[in-house]
């Protein structure tokens, strides 16, 4: 599990701060987590903090399952309902025990160059449907027939 902070269009602004060091005025915050073998997850949130992750995990995350983040500080609730392990990432990028958050630190890496070098900006209102269609992209990257199965939805066929 790991978040982000996606820089929003010139015209958005929200005149309060709120959590995890970026302005709401400036960054729209994202949580992601992915299932180990599993697809990814993303998530616009209003906010980083303990109470917005905690209300996600409890959505999409069965108790007792094992979750890999950061240190960031508002993910040290975890640790009360599930088993938690975290990744230093001033020290490694993957601990000696394998904890790594890499993967959901590739998918921030496609959805950034996809937005910068395709859109360039997204506002708030629509940035949920963007995540969206890059868990899309990132889930069905090694499906050869995926522009056959969208277009056969699409046709009903």
């Amino acid at each position: 599990m790991d978040e982000t902070y996606v820089k929003n269009a010139p015209q958005d602004s929200d005149d309060d701060k709120k959590g995890g060091g970026h302005s709401n005025k400036t960054h729209t915050s994202v949580v992601a987590f992915k299932e180990k073998g599993g697809d990814i997850k993303a998530f616009v949130t209003a906010d980083t903090t303990s109470i917005t992750l905690g209300e996600i995990i409890l959505e999409n995350i069965e108790t007792g399952s094992e979750i890999h983040t950061d240190e960031y500080n508002s993910y040290k609730h975890i640790r009360k309902f599930w088993t938690h392990k975290t990744v230093n990432h001033s020290v490694e990028y993957v601990t000696k025990d394998g904890i790594h958050t890499n993967s959901v630190e590739g998918f921030w890496a496609l959805l950034k160059r996809g937005i910068k070098g395709n859109f360039h900006w997204l506002s708030k209102k629509h940035l949920s449907s963007y995540v969206k269609e890059f868990e899309f992209r990132y889930n069905n990257c090694e499906n050869d027939l995926v522009f056959s199965d969208v277009l056969g939805r699409m046709l009903k066929i």
